[in-house]
């Protein structure tokens, strides 16, 4: 009776089991029958839906992968496509949609190996396939194996004698050849079937480019403008082709019929920013009143005209007409809705902030954000007042609001890098300057930015790394090519200089181009080619400067002082004034040991330029250097009675007064500099560090310093590391210090304050012999008489020897 039960209940089970398999099997097949359906009626969120319930009860449901993965093709996701590609093409490698998928997913994403494996497997499963021939063609081209991409996309052709992929490889093919009538015959072919390619738009545009041909290029631009009419780099190239064939009226007419139709609020910001370019380039060529009624023109069809209106206003203000600027603005904010309103105040109060009223700029601020708290423009200029008085912490508040909204506006981000190092966050700093240079996808300022911050952290490598990715980013930026190069040159890596000169070359950067070629021969000793180059310059006039320095620099390297001191004697002759070269013959005269001389030219520097701060500053170093402070002081001065306010000469006034002995006129020196906005870590530093030396009895002082000196915290730089280091030690945190002051002395062992400033730490934390080692050691370098700190030092010693 037991096992009959039992028997029955196994057999239930076993059939629940069955049941419930076929079940799901059916409520699989019901929810792919559905996601079709809903399909082929136009409904893809809920068809997604459907699909991703059968993936949850089979995860391996090659339909349901391939609707999702072609659902993902429609929508452009890429990244969603890939994954349910890739499960495809693990379960069926033979699945060809799959395979040519993903190779061109990843030869779109510059992966070209991945392409060229799943081109392969696609292969396997179709040997005669025309488009996984193409994509194979195209990852091996892009891997430099021509000769069978070539082939590869010979065959393809003759399979599908239109097809775009491999034709674009052909036409590749024909300009590294130097075949340009070849390629571009080719394209134009490939083209006439294919209109809407953008790569073989984009190989065409490079074709008629090459060959010189405006005209055609101004077309290729055009196409690529109307297959893709928000893109801002093809914008950008196609109003610069207007500028350039003289035809600016051209360009605002084709912006006209773009921001007819604009509503996107980013989108139409972004091409009032180009209008606004083109306007400011008009008005050079044109005149004010044109360019003016070109704005006019775009506020009067704009989508969102108060966008123009604004510029307009802004427009005037810059061009002499600031009534009429705040007069347009007050009737904005008056008549207009709440944006243009808001818009408007803000461009007002940058007009107060412009003229020196930021409490009055603060109360249109204000207003703005009392009706709208997340207005990004005027977190903006909050931030910004905040930052100048001091607030940091503040300013950081209204950057996180506004970066909410506007995660990837570069300039509130690279504001927000300036909030960080205020508060000595580094690498949150360097964070943001990198996410502001991805932002606007290399732009060359923001680029820089980020490649001088590295570079003052100590990371050259790094920066180069940056530039190098930025180049190939932005392969016609010269201020990019150009720092490369420069940094290259100063890291010793001469052989990949080459490259950033080819790329000059093709950009018409001629006479930067011979520079750098003359460097890299002077590197290499081959001074008489270096110096041909050098002495055919012509060009822009800072280029020409820069390779006179080097001209010279040649000169005597090759042990020619002789023709160094007659090429200047020349330059002089035909231009008196000429300031490079009396910089020049006055290094040369000091050099030889001929003061006078030297003083002579350098103060004919300064009489013939006087504006500049660098004719200043030389008169003054070579004074200094010559034990002669008094007349270096007056020197520096004077320079500032020509330039009010102007920073290296304030840093260089507060050094001789330190140097003179009167550390409160230095500490004066420098407040001021740091209450006028100046955010040099160099000047951040000299104050806190005579704050430290001279007021360190003063509690208040101590604090001030530790507000001023947060910048300093987390630099790799080891001057700043110890003085940082020993205001923590003022300030009683001994732990802290010692974090910054052992690596400190590290970097700067033969520095004799560096290891007192340890030693002391040390001492006060019991590590008696560590600090023996160190004090003794600073005596030794500072001297035992004329150091400041030797009587500092020594009673120090006695109290170890005592303990």
């Amino acid at each position: 009776m037991h096992e009959a039960v039992l028997r029955a209940l196994l057999a239930l089970v076993l059939l629940a089991g069955l049941a419930g398999c076929e079940s799901a099997e059916e409520r699989a097949a019901a929810h792919l029958k559905r996601g079709q359906e809903l399909v082929a009626a136009g409904q893809d969120a809920k068809a997604r839906l459907e699909f991703a319930n059968v993936l949850k009860i089979d995860p391996d449901s090659l339909p349901a992968h391939e609707a999702l993965a072609r659902l993902y093709e429609r929508q452009g996701d890429g990244a969603a496509m890939a994954g349910h590609l890739q499960r495809i093409a693990e379960r069926d490698p033979a699945n060809l949609w799959a395979q040519t998928r993903l190779a061109e997913l990843m030869l779109g994403a510059g992966q070209m190996q991945g392409a060229l494996d799943h081109a392969e497997a696609a292969l396997k499963a179709a040997p005669d396939n025309a488009e996984a021939l193409a994509l194979r063609a195209a990852a091996a081209f892009s891997m430099d194996r021509q000769e069978e991409a070539l082939a590869d996309a010979a065959r393809a052709v003759a399979i599908e004698p239109d097809q775009p992929l491999a034709g674009g490889v052909l036409v590749r093919g024909r300009v590294a050849a130097k075949d340009l009538a070849g390629a571009r015959a080719l394209a134009e072919r490939y083209l006439a079937a294919h209109p809407e390619n953008e790569d073989l738009n984009r190989l065409h545009l490079g074709i008629v480019l090459e060959q010189q041909d405006v005209a055609a290029a101004g077309e290729s631009l055009a196409r690529l403008v109307a297959l893709k009419p928000d893109d801002l780099d093809y914008w950008t190239a196609l109003l610069q082709w207007h500028l350039e064939t003289g035809d600016p009226a051209g360009g605002f007419a084709r912006l006209r019929d773009r921001v007819a139709t604009l509503e996107d609020p980013w989108l139409a910001g972004r091409f009032a920013e180009l209008a606004g370019l083109l306007a400011t380039a008009m008005r050079e060529n044109a005149g004010a009143e044109a360019a003016r009624a070109e704005l006019a023109r775009l506020a009067e069809t704009a989508a969102r005209p108060w966008i123009y209106r604004r510029m307009l206003a802004a427009f005037d203000y810059a061009n002499d007409r600031p009534e009429a600027a705040r007069a347009a603005l007050e009737e904005m904010i008056a008549k207009a809705g709440p944006e243009a309103a808001a818009a408007a105040r803000v461009m007002l109060a940058r007009i107060e902030l412009t003229e020196g009223h930021p409490a009055v700029a603060a109360t249109l601020i204000e207003a703005v954000l009392a009706a709208d708290a997340a207005n990004t423009e005027a977190l903006e200029l909050r931030a910004m007042l905040r930052l100048k008085d001091g607030q940091p912490e503040a300013a950081l508040t209204d950057l996180r609001l506004a970066l909410g909204e506007a995660p990837d506006n570069p300039g509130l981000l690279t504001l927000a890098a300036e909030a960080q190092l205020r508060l000595g966050n580094r690498t949150l700093a360097g964070e943001s300057l990198g996410q502001a240079m991805q932002a606007t996808g290399y732009a060359a300022a923001e680029t820089l930015r980020y490649a001088e911050f590295l570079i003052e952290e100590g990371r050259a490598e790094a920066a180069e790394a940056v530039l190098s990715e930025a180049a190939q980013h932005r392969p016609a930026e010269r201020a990019i090519l150009l720092k490369l190069a420069d940094l290259r040159l100063s890291l010793g890596k001469w052989l990949e200089i080459e490259p950033v000169i080819a790329a000059l070359r093709k950009l018409d950067a001629r006479t930067e181009a011979d520079r750098l070629q003359a460097a890299l021969l002077q590197s290499q000793q081959r001074y008489d080619e270096s110096l041909e180059i050098l002495k055919n310059l012509s060009g822009p006039e800072d280029t020409r400067k820069q390779a006179m320095g080097q001209l010279i620099a040649t000169y005597l390297a090759a042990g020619r002082r002789g023709e160094a001191e007659a090429y200047l004697a020349a330059v002089l002759a035909e231009t008196p004034d000429q300031p490079q070269a009396l910089y020049l013959s006055a290094a040369m005269k000091e050099d030889e040991g001929d003061l006078p001389a030297a003083e002579a030219l350098l103060r004919r520097l300064v009489a013939a330029a006087p504006d500049t701060v660098s004719s200043h500053e030389v008169l003054a170093d070579f004074l200094t250097r010559h034990g002669r402070p008094a007349e270096a002081e007056a020197a520096t001065r004077a320079g500032l009675d020509r330039l009010p306010g102007q920073p290296v000469l304030m840093l260089r006034l507060a050094m001789l007064r330190e140097k003179a002995g009167d550390p409160e006129a230095a500490i004066g020196i420098y407040e001021e500099m740091l209450a006028a906005g100046e955010t040099s870590l160099v000047v951040i530093n000299n104050l806190v560090s005579l704050i430290s030396d001279h007021q360190a009895g003063d509690p208040e002082r101590i604090a001030h310093a530790r507000r001023i000196a947060a910048p300093l915290q987390g630099s790799r730089n080891p001057a700043f590391r110890d003085t940082y280091g020993w205001l923590l030690h003022l300030d009683g945190e001994d732990d802290a210090a010692l974090a910054e002051l052992i690596p400190a002395a590290h970097e700067l062992p033969d520095n004799p304050w560096v290891r007192y400033h340890l030693g002391i730490v040390l001492a006060r934390l019991g590590r008696g012999e560590e600090a023996r080692t160190h004090l003794e050691a600073a005596l030794k370098l500072g001297g035992e008489t004329g150091f400041a700190a030797a009587p500092r030092i020594r009673s120090a010693l006695e109290e170890l020897t005592k303990g």
